[in-house]
């Protein structure tokens, strides 16, 4: 029982599944038949103007074997004028030949004539243009010749050119060198011309000294044998013996600034005596240039700022 009632709903399910598709299928034919409705009469609606056009040309179609008639005659009338203009075409074609064969026949003939006119003419130009070219060939040969020459000379003249150019480059360079080095060597003038003033300042100024050094004073004298003379400011002679076979003496000096004596042993005349002070360092000689038996003859070099002697040599 209890499976009974469970069938039961399950096949109530099914029927009204099956209604309601029903239902929804007669809603579709219902649409569709709606709709095939409205394009029938959307199509008539349409169609209507077309067909009334239709008629008209249904009404004209009745007069077309009329028109066809006229069209027939003026086919044949067509075709008579194609006929003649066919006829008056072959009379042109002939008379085109005829004039074609006079044309041809003419122009043969010209031809002739202008070809053996032309011959002449040919020969005769020829001649003038190799007559022309003989000359042409004779010009072209002298300028060939000549142009060579001048060719050759233009080659001389470049080298010559390009010879010089390096020559006048050299001797630019050497020119630049010249002047760089008479510019040095001008400097080098001026420099050393300045140092020259400078060393013959220098040497002037040393000169002067050594002028002012080497400034002698020469004092002659003669000395008695055995008398005490003074020859300067504190210096004196005493000649104690003389030798006038080998002229020489004997005797001594004495210096009174220094307090020291220089002592005379055989002394030769002509033989100077050098002695120095011993307070300035100057130099000082005496020198015997004569001897005689009682006296000797001499002179005493003395420092420039040497005093003089304040007294006559005693006798």
């Amino acid at each position: 029982m209890a499976n009974e009632k469970e069938a039961n709903p399950r096949e109530r399910i099914d029927k009204d599944e099956e209604r309601e598709k029903l239902i929804a299928s007669q809603r579709r034919l219902g649409a569709g038949w709606a709709l095939l409705t409205l394009a029938v009469i959307g199509a008539a609606w349409y169609a209507y103007p077309i067909l009334k056009g239709h008629t008209a040309a249904l009404k004209q179609f009745a007069n077309l074997p009329t028109v066809v008639g006229s069209v027939s005659d003026q086919l044949k009338q067509a075709t008579a004028k194609i006929e003649t203009q066919a006829n008056d075409q072959q009379n042109l074609r002939d008379q085109v030949t005829r004039l074609s064969r006079n044309v041809q026949a003419k122009v043969e003939t010209a031809a002739k004539q202008a070809e053996e006119s032309s011959t002449e003419l040919y020969e005769r130009v020829r001649s003038q243009i190799d007559e022309k070219l003989k000359g042409v060939e004779t010009r072209i040969g002298s300028l060939e010749s000549s142009g060579e020459a001048q060719r050759m000379q233009l080659a001389d003249l470049q080298r010559e050119l390009v010879q010089t150019q390096g020559q006048v480059a050299q001797q630019a360079d050497e020119l630049t060198t010249l002047r760089e080095l008479a510019a040095r060597t001008g400097a080098d003038h001026e420099n050393q011309l300045a140092n020259l003033k400078q060393n013959e300042a220098s040497d002037r100024r040393d000169v002067d000294s050594i002028e002012h050094r080497l400034a002698v004073r020469r004092v002659d004298f003669e000395v008695t044998k055995n008398h005490n003379s003074e020859l300067a400011e504190g210096i004196s002679l005493d000649v104690t013996r003389t030798d006038v076979a080998n002229r020489a003496v004997s005797g001594w000096m004495w210096l009174t600034a220094d307090r020291r004596a220089i002592w005379l042993k055989g002394q030769n005349a002509q033989t100077p005596v050098i002695f120095y002070g011993y307070r300035d360092g100057k130099k000082r000689e005496l020198v015997i240039t004569d001897v005689t038996p009682g006296s000797v003859v001499g002179y005493l070099l003395l420092p420039g700022d040497q005093t003089l002697p304040t007294a006559s040599p005693a006798e």
